[in-house]
This record gives C-alpha cells, sequence and structure tokens, in this order.
C-alpha cells in the first residue's frame, strides 16, 4: 500500500542547488532536470538525493546512479575521489531535498492550498481537489496517496510546471516541528485544519504538545493568507481565531461561515447535504444562502470535508460554486482510496468499509460512527475489526480501553482485536462476542469463519499491523462486486 513517488522534471542549475541547499558542488555537471530519491528509478540527466534512514543508505547506490546517467548526486558525506564525481555535499540530504522544493515552490510562485489536522486530512484534500479540478481542470495539481511528510511533500511541490496554477498538498506529523517545517517548505496561500486530537503521542507528546504541532500550520501564515479551520473542534476553532491570516470557519456550530446545517444519509453510502454559505466569501457578515449538494462520501466526516471543499473553492474562485458543479465534482471525480474508509461491496452482501492505513482515536471513533450509520441504513450486523493504534506511548494502554469503554453504545454483533494493546478495546464488553488475535494472519482466518453475508464489516487499525489482509481475505473468500 505504499504510495508510489511521482516522477518530476523540476530543472536545477548548479547555482541554485549550490544557494538554495547550501550545497558544495563537484565535478563536471551545469544543470539537472527532475530530483528523484529512488534510485530504481529513471535517474537520466536528473538530481538524485541520497536519502539516508534507520533501514536505508541512498549513498549505496550513487555509484550505479552516476553510471546510469545521473546528472549529479546530493551526498551528506564526501565520496572518494570526489573531485572527478558530479556531486553535491549537505549537511543533510532530507534537508537539501526539502530546501530544493522550497526555492522550486517560490519560483513558481501561484496559489497552495495546505491540508493538516490529526485525522480526516486525506480526504479533506481529496474533496478540495475533486472540487478545484473540476473548475480549473489540469491546473490543478496534487498527489494520491500519503505524501505528506518531509520526503513526500517535497516531491509533490517539485512536480508543478507552468500548466499548473493551484497546487493542493497534505502535511503531516509524527514528530514536533515537522509541521512548521512542512508550512515554510509550502509557503500556503489557503491552510485548512481538520482536527486537534491524540496521534502520534509517542513522538509529539500529549493533547496540548499536538495542539502547538498542529498549530503550527496557521501560526506562520502571512496576514495575505486565508486559514479555513473546522470549527467544531474547540482547539481548532482556537487556533483559527488567535492566527493573523484571514479567518474562515466551516463545521455544524452556530457561528460556522459554511454551516453544514444537515446531512440525510441516501443509500448506504452518501448523504444529502444542505449547507450555509455566505453569498459573498470576502464579506463574511453580509447575506447567506444555502447550498444543497449529494455526496458520495461517507458520513459526519465525509460531510465535514465537502463544507471544506466548498469553502476553499468560494475563496479561490472569487465567486459562490454552484451548488451541482459541487455535486459534479464530487460525483465523477472524488475516489476514495483503499485502506481510508472505502467501501467494498462482496459477492454475498457484506460491505467492508477498508480502513486499514491508519488509527489514531479521533479517527477510530468517527470510523465507527460511519460503520454504525451505514449498518443502520442497511438493516444489517456490525462487525467491528480493530486492530491497535500505534504509536500513543503512554497514551497507549488508557486510549484503548476508552475506546474500549464507548463500544457497547455501538451494539456490535462481534469485535475482534488484533494485536498488542488492542485487547484493550475487550474491556468493557459485557455480552458482546469478541475475540482477540496476535496478528493479521490470525485476524484473516476468524473473519472467513464468523462474517455473515450481508455483514456490515469495519476494518481498522495502524498501518504496521497489516489489517489489509483481512480485506483480501474476505475478497477472496467471497468475491467483490467492483
Amino acid at each position: 500500500m505504499a504510495t508510489p513517488i511521482p516522477q518530476n522534471v523540476a530543472p536545477f542549475s548548479r547555482s541554485e542547488v549550490e544557494a538554495a541547499a547550501s550545497a558544495r558542488c563537484a565535478g563536471a555537471w551545469d544543470a539537472v532536470r527532475g530530483v528523484v530519491t529512488d534510485s530504481r528509478e529513471s535517474v537520466e540527466g536528473k538530481l538524485f538525493v541520497a536519502l539516508s534512514g534507520e533501514s536505508f543508505d541512498g549513498h549505496r547506490f550513487v555509484d550505479d546512479v552516476l553510471a546510469r546517467g545521473a546528472a549529479c548526486a546530493v551526498v551528506e558525506r564526501e565520496l572518494i575521489p570526489s573531485r572527478d564525481r558530479p556531486t553535491a555535499t549537505v549537511a543533510s540530504a532530507l534537508d537539501a531535498l526539502g530546501q530544493l522544493a522550497a526555492h522550486h515552490r517560490q519560483r513558481w510562485g501561484r496559489l497552495l492550498v495546505a491540508v493538516g489536522g490529526s485525522a480526516g486530512k486525506t480526504t479533506t484534500r481529496n474533496a478540495i481537489s475533486s472540487v478545484l479540478r473540476e473548475i480549473r481542470g489540469e491546473r490543478v495539481h496534487y498527489s494520491d496517496g500519503n505524501l505528506n511528510n518531509r520526503v513526500g511533500v517535497p516531491m509533490v511541490l517539485l512536480g508543478l510546471t507552468d500548466g499548473h496554477d493551484i497546487c493542493v498538498a497534505e502535511l503531516g506529523t509524527n514528530q514536533t516541528g515537522e509541521v512548521e517545517t512542512l508550512r515554510r517548505m509550502t509557503t500556503p496561500d489557503i491552510a485548512v485544519m481538520t482536527l486537534v486530537a491524540i496521534e502520534h503521542s509517542e513522538g509529539l507528546g500529549g493533547i496540548d504538545a499536538i495542539e502547538d504541532e498542529e498549530g503550527a500550520l496557521f501560526q506562520g501564515l502571512s496576514p495575505d493568507a486565508i486559514a479555513i479551520g473546522n470549527v467544531d473542534d474547540s482547539r481548532v476553532a482556537r487556533l483559527l481565531r488567535d492566527c493573523g491570516a484571514r479567518q474562515v470557519g466551516y463545521g455544524s456550530a452556530e457561528d460556522a461561515d459554511y454551516r453544514l446545517v444537515s446531512r440525510t444519509p441516501i443509500g448506504t453510502t452518501g448523504s444529502s447535504l444542505l449547507i450555509e454559505r455566505p453569498c459573498q466569501p470576502s464579506e463574511l457578515q453580509g447575506e447567506r444562502e444555502m447550498v444543497r449538494v449529494d455526496s458520495p462520501l461517507i458520513g459526519y466526516p465525509g460531510s465535514l470535508a465537502v463544507t471544506a471543499a466548498l469553502a476553499v473553492a468560494d475563496q479561490l474562485d472569487g465567486s459562490p460554486i454552484r451548488g451541482e458543479i459541487l455535486a459534479r465534482a464530487l460525483a465523477d471525480g472524488f475516489r476514495p482510496e483503499p485502506g481510508r474508509l472505502f467501501p467494498c461491496e462482496l459477492a454475498d452482501g457484506t460491505l467492508v468499509l477498508d480502513d486499514s492505513y491508519n488509527a489514531n482515536p479521533a479517527s477510530v471513533r468517527s470510523s465507527m460512527e460511519c460503520a454504525r450509520e451505514i449498518a443502520e441504513a442497511r438493516g444489517a450486523r456490525l462487525v467491528l475489526v480493530l486492530g491497535e493504534m500505534r504509536e500513543l506511548g503512554e497514551w497507549a494502554a488508557p486510549e484503548h480501553r476508552d475506546i474500549g469503554s464507548s463500544l457497547p453504545a455501538f451494539s456490535p454483533g462481534w469485535v475482534l482485536a488484533i494485536g498488542g494493546q488492542a485487547v484493550g478495546y475487550l474491556s468493557s464488553l459485557g455480552d458482546i462476542p469478541n475475540h482477540f488475535v496476535e496478528d493479521a494472519a490470525g485476524a484473516a482466518s476468524w473473519v472467513v469463519n464468523h462474517v455473515e453475508a450481508g455483514d456490515v464489516v469495519l476494518v481498522k487499525a495502524s498501518r504496521g499491523v497489516r489489517a489489509e489482509r483481512v480485506v483480501d481475505a474476505l475478497v477472496k473468500a467471497r468475491g467483490s462486486l467492483a
């Protein structure tokens, strides 16, 4: 499920690399066209950045990529003999990648929308991208998948060309200072924040520290920028109120500038939405109007994502987007991604909600609400397959138990917990049938034998649990309608 890194043709002269990345250049090379971090990709005429991590070292492949035609390699240490090799030596290859991307973004110089928050980022980014693509077509640049860290975001930025007018980027974090680094790199014209909640606490700390980390998205915006925040979340509302940019709130709260007034389920996976908005986005105290739109996005979080997309489109387009354009954009352009609350209808009538890519307490609760709503609409039994939430540090055990205490309210027919701290989910279930398995392989075997035709099955876990194996096992055993 790893997201492929998109290719690019971003040009850099030798002097630009030296200036942007504080590099010491050697060897005979003048310019590059394109930046790569994966030595297995086409490298002809490109700049290869030798990234290093706990389990890999790009420096091992420098000789190979140069032999295959790379114009230059960005390295962190001297190569011997260095003078004869086209290299750019830097203090940190990761920093250099971000610095080159920031330089490219600045010389491109057009509008950028950044989406951050503890949960719901990808759905919101996809909704915004779909709506903007409906309005501006191929002039909108974005990338599918999970390119929201200090490697992924630069590669999104490096894909910008003169054929693009708008970029939509997702900014994630699992360590202190990452949001600020990515915000400085992207310099957003519009920044959208979805939620502040417990996430990656092993690297970020408690909820107040997470608020500080996510809040860096708004705090560094220029006065000319626009901050758009989900004011249903009190921490986002506070961060929005305290930032120096122009402020636009969305959500179901009475004081939201873009207010989700009502949501009526359509069928089993869509909703009819009524959203109130300002008639003139630049005059938020003026007259207001109602926008009705049918949305294919699942549940309340999906409806909030549509509301955020409407707010972004209005701000960028300079005039209110028509409801029928919004509906068409969502119907034709929005594609849910596997692993992110992806609905998979099986041949026997079972609906699997594949949310196996990531999990934190807020997203687990949100996904269970969606699954319950769909099960009730279908008159179906709800089966919850919940894997461990990882990277929570000292908060892991209490957060798993806290979610476990809420499970009876969802009236599940079965609860299956996968791995480690996930046993905490089962602590307060009473007579609700439940089972614990150590890993995804055990879970895959269990679901094939216990899920009944017509069930609604939510599969939710942190990426390291590999819970997509559970989804794969059900599809293989029952067949998919897709």
